[in-house]
């Protein structure tokens, strides 16, 4: 593997691991849907705001249901635009805060008429006002008498849906009552607008909270599947149809008969969700039973066909307060629901029920209630209503895009859709404000999973541009120092030439000869000496500044020994000199030799060579060698001794480049007028970082 692939390959092997670092230690925290609350307002001006397209221009006007100055109702319809259209009045009253109002194009022209509940002392009316053409299609028409008790209401109602149940091409009206502690009425109502008729469910003391219209048998009408919760205030003792102290399995027909004999499942303080359910062959109804108290039915889900028949039945785990067990619809075909059990287990639940789907899902939705809010054909949301924290939550069908927001869930709550175009925002509204709530694709999610692609390439790009550069500076150094090795050994080559050496033995040699045995064996000692030195720093381009006073000391010494003490040397060194500094090798001794090559060879005798080692400013050393010779003449330094000076120049180079010295040579005569000796003046100034 050449030097280019290692390169990559460690390069790639470091920035893989960084970037799963950084994805632990900073994950990021984009998620596929965001909401935010865009505004908002009190509620002091308006009993109720909803927002409506009732033209289908595909921009919601909206609707303000009031109070007048006489205290009854008034319907202020606006365009989208906010321009007020009037103001239209009733004489009978709103009930309580939410009027329980319906919009629906009941003749299939595309114009929206509102449906709403008002009453009068104790008796409760369902009015329609055509928001196109800003007129009643009719009012006060009497559904049945409420209770009210010391001037308090003591009965929910709403009107929840409009259908066509025969076929005459103008939808039907559906609304229910549910009383509170008076009992009665308990019963779902539908009211026939085109023939001006009324039919009322069986009756009933079982409570109904909600509700789900479908068509389960697929017969082209719907029936209506009740979310049925117990209250306990009839006892078994008293005879009445269908007591609230069981859940009942109650499904209408659009006739509002029974679709089969409601089944009764016993448990204290219960409850009974049912939803329709994709089968293999059309749909039928999974039913969600759970209680918190004594009672002989035993928590479970059940399946049956469109016509109450028992297919499938899935005892659930005992768990602490089994009541809130939740059943959450999760697509538009209605083939799988999550089922949530109040001790925060989660599962995926289809036709099989097989709890073998386990998943992780939000603890928001531990306590959360659900409602189904279509912002256009394709899309449906579940807007969560968690009384437990008092937030809301909004999410995709599928449950995959939770948006929590702070927004307290108080008393009833009232949700619309503002069409802007394709556009839309929700309005929730709550006992005393308003908020305008943005729901919408995050653009920046799906550009997060480049995102750690992107910081890995970075990354990777960095470190192989730092481990390139790295690389090629090794490699320089090591060029670097590699020719610095080769000057050194070219320079001794150079200046402890055979010739020395004989020279340095021979004069050795007569010494001995003359009985001069312990003055020889000082000189061959030095000699020793610097060819120790040579051979033991072979591989090394520095050393300190006493080492080299040392290597040139001896090498003078040796050299009186061979000129036969035609001259004298003396070395001075500062106090300020620190002698450990490193130094290049061979930086006094190379111009010590060519002081006596070429200055004091050619005389006999009063030959002075000096070396003086100063300090005169920070950071800077200052080596001067001197002598008194027949001085310096360039050509001839170029011709007899050129290359020598070459390779310091080069190796002073190398030197500056490599240990961040800065190396400055100057030669000149010692004495320019006499123009017999006028001698050499050699000034080294080395500028030593961190001196």
């Amino acid at each position: 593997m050449n030097s280019k692939n290692n390169l990559l390959y460690i390069s790639l092997l470091t920035a893989l691991p960084l970037t799963l670092l950084i994805g632990i230690l900073l994950p990021l925290k984009h998620e596929r849907y965001k909401a935010e609350i865009v505004d908002w307002e009190t509620r002091s001006n308006y009993n109720s705001k909803y927002f409506v397209d009732w033209d289908s221009d595909g921009f919601s006007e909206y609707v303000l249901l009031d109070e007048n100055t006489l205290g009854n109702a008034a319907i202020k319809p606006y365009s989208h635009s906010g321009i007020s259209m009037g103001q239209f009045n009733l004489e009978s009253k709103f009930i309580e805060n939410v009027p329980g109002s319906f919009f629906s194009d009941i003749y299939n022209d595309g114009d929206m008429i509102l449906f709403f509940l008002t009453q009068k002392n104790d008796s409760l009316f369902i009015n329609g006002f055509h928001l196109v053409n800003q007129q009643f299609i009719f009012s006060h028409r009497f559904i049945d008498l409420v209770p009210v008790v010391n001037g308090i209401n003591d009965f929910i109602a709403e009107v929840f849906n409009a259908f066509d149940a025969n076929n005459d091409g103008v939808k039907e009206i559906y609304l229910k009552i549910n009383a509170r502690f008076s009992l009665q009425p308990r019963n779902f109502y539908r009211y026939d607008v085109q023939n001006d008729s009324l039919i009322k469910s069986p009756e009933s003391y079982s409570k109904v909270i909600s509700n789900i219209t479908f068509d389960i048998d697929e017969d082209g009408t719907n029936e209506i599947l009740c979310y049925n919760l117990t209250t306990d205030n009839y006892n078994d003792s008293i005879s009445v149809p269908y007591p609230d102290s069981l859940s009942w399995t109650f499904v209408f027909t659009p006739d509002l008969q029974f679709k089969f004999p409601p089944i009764p499942f016993d448990g204290t303080a219960s409850r009974l969700m049912q939803y329709p359910i994709k089968l293999n062959k059309g749909y039928g109804i999974i039913m969600l039973f759970s209680k918190r108290s004594y009672g002989s039915e035993k928590d479970c889900l059940i399946i049956t066909d469109a016509f109450g028949n028992e297919l499938n039945k899935l005892i659930l785990p005992s768990t602490i307060n089994s009541k809130n067990h939740r059943l959450f619809r999760t697509n538009i075909d209605w083939e799988y629901f999550l089922l949530v059990l109040s001790d925060g287990e989660k599962y995926i639940i289809d036709k099989n029920l097989n709890l073998d789907r386990k998943i992780k899902k939000s603890d928001f939705l531990n306590h959360a209630s659900s409602r189904f809010i279509a912002t256009n054909k394709k899309q449906v949301l579940h807007v969560l209503a968690n009384r437990r924290i008092n937030k809301i939550g909004i999410t995709t069908l599928d449950l995959k895009n939770l948006v929590v927001l702070d927004i307290p869930v108080i008393s009833e709550n009232i949700i619309s859709v503002r069409k802007n175009g394709k556009n839309f925002k929700l309005y929730f509204q709550n006992s005393d404000k308003g908020y305008y709530i943005s729901y919408y694709k995050n653009l920046f999610y799906y550009p997060k999973f480049m995102i750690y692609p992107g910081i890995f390439l970075t990354l990777f790009f960095i470190i192989y541009t730092l481990f390139h550069f790295q690389q090629k500076r090794i490699i320089r150094q090591y060029e670097t120092e590699k020719r610095l090795s080769q000057l050194q050994f070219q320079n001794i080559k150079n200046q402890l030439t055979p010739h020395f050496t004989f020279n340095v033995l021979n004069s050795i040699g007569l010494m001995v000869k003359s009985g001069k045995s312990e003055e020889a064996y000082n000189y061959l000692s030095r000699h020793s000496k610097m060819l120790r030195v040579l051979i033991d720093e072979a591989n090394e381009v520095t050393h300190t500044l006493k080492k080299e006073i040392d290597f040139a000391k001896d090498y003078l010494s040796l050299q009186r020994l061979r000129f036969k003490n035609r001259y004298q040397f003396e070395i001075n060194i500062d106090d300020q000199i620190d002698l450990n500094i490193t130094v290049p090798k061979m930086i006094i001794h190379t111009y010590v030799e060519n002081a006596l090559k070429h200055g004091l060879k050619n005389i006999n005798s009063g030959g002075i060579l000096t070396i003086n080692i100063r300090k005169p400013k920070e950071n800077t050393i200052l080596l001067e060698i001197s002598d008194n010779g027949t001085g310096i003449n360039k050509e001839q330094i170029k011709k007899n001794n050129g290359r020598g000076l070459k390779i310091m120049d080069e190796y002073f180079r190398l030197f500056e480049e490599y240990y961040n010295y800065n190396i400055k040579i100057q030669i000149d005569s010692l004495d320019p007028g006499n123009k017999i000796q006028p001698g050499t003046m050699v000034r080294i100034e080395l500028i030593v970082p961190d001196l």
